[in-house]
């Protein structure tokens, strides 16, 4: 298990380990998942998806895993690549797995708990349908 910050270091803010840890996934088998280490609340952040920034949608790489189109402050509309960001991309989807989502990804980066979340549970949230079209589940 590795601990990780979850927070991208903006604005001179330092990161800061937002209670999250990195481990085998329960909802995925042989993927990593993201699972809390304290409680969080209803609508409390988890932390900021973070990676690479794209303005021109011709220059987001094709293998779009890690991608998320959001609207950041002092940016505005872009799609951020997650590769390469904190250990938010291992957040996993609860479809088809009999579990339930229990964060979601707000178009800011906040990613956000939308039920209250126990130390040990592994974070989901919902990809949404583009995510899912044309990939087989």
């Amino acid at each position: 298990m590795a601990l990780c910050p979850a927070g991208p270091a903006q604005r001179g803010k330092a990161e800061q380990n937002a209670g999250v840890a990195v481990r085998s996934s329960q909802a995925v088998p042989g993927e990593l998942g993201l699972f809390a280490q304290r409680h969080f609340r209803p609508r409390e952040t988890i932390g900021h998806y973070s990676g690479t920034v794209y303005r021109d949608p011709a220059k987001v790489p094709r293998d779009r895993t890690y991608v998320a189109y959001l609207v950041l402050p002092d940016i505005g509309a872009c799609w951020v690549d997650g590769r390469d960001g904190t250990c938010l991309n291992r957040i996993n989807d609860a479809r088809n797995t009999g579990m339930r989502n229990n964060a979601r990804l707000l178009k800011s980066g906040r990613v956000i708990a939308t039920r209250a979340v126990a130390p040990g549970d592994e974070i989901l949230m919902p990809y949404g349908p583009d995510y899912w079209r044309g990939r087989r589940v």
